[in-house]
């Protein structure tokens, strides 16, 4: 474990001990025992023996537990990887998410989901706090194409239905097209999107001095 404060190193332990509660109770659920999850992991490509379990379970690891792990056993559990952070979703209480610093338990899955930021202030914040930026906008961005995609295909096939009357095909023939064009709309929102959540402002400073010492150049 780095070498780092009593705080920290609590924050790890809760952390890890809240994840090992989660696995061993879906286990448990799935009637598995923690041999059969050790073969399970081994099938999906990264093996967590029997062992690693048993301590990873009982929190007997001083809080280490890797990202690997986490989401290897949340595939072996048929859970999502969340679910092992926050098994108390949707109606628990506080929960800590940073040191120091806690939400109810819904709002924390949503912020790792990447439908919500995290409030400015912990214990109470309003949602009003909790300004969206580029990566919920980005995670938005799909779920409305997503939606929109599958819009569109229903109405495609309603389309393509036989022996529809003429008011019927007129309005889902509308209905399509501007489903079509809600759909390029969102393709223009989750580009701008992306494009703010990875652009290095370095990089676009360095790109402006090129252009500018080019035109001199040319000039």
């Amino acid at each position: 474990m780095p070498n780092i404060n009593q705080a920290a190193k609590d924050f790890e332990r809760a952390l890890a001990s809240r994840v090992g509660t989660a696995v061993q109770a879906r286990r448990k659920a799935l009637g598995m025992t923690a041999v059969q999850l050790a073969e399970r992991t081994r099938d999906l490509g990264y093996p967590i023996t029997r062992v690693t379990i048993t301590k990873i379970e009982t929190n007997n690891r001083a809080g280490k537990f890797g990202i690997a792990e986490w989401l290897v056993l949340a595939a072996a559990l048929k859970v999502p990887p969340s679910l092992l952070l926050f098994s108390d979703f949707p109606d628990g209480g506080a929960t800590i998410v940073l040191p120091a610093f806690d939400v109810d338990s819904r709002r924390a899955y949503l912020w790792l989901a990447g439908v919500e930021t995290l409030p400015a202030e912990s214990s109470g914040a309003s949602a009003e706090t909790m300004e969206p930026n580029a990566g919920t906008r980005l995670v938005q961005a799909v779920a409305d194409r997503t939606m929109l995609d599958r819009n569109v295909s229903e109405l495609r096939a309603m389309a393509c239905e036989q022996g529809q009357p003429a008011h019927v095909v007129e309005q889902t023939q509308r209905l399509l097209h501007e489903k079509q064009e809600a759909a390029l709309r969102v393709m223009g929102d989750l580009a701008r999107a992306k494009a703010d959540l990875w652009r290095n402002p370095k990089d676009e400073a360095n790109a402006v001095l090129w252009d500018q010492r080019e035109d001199e150049i040319d000039g």
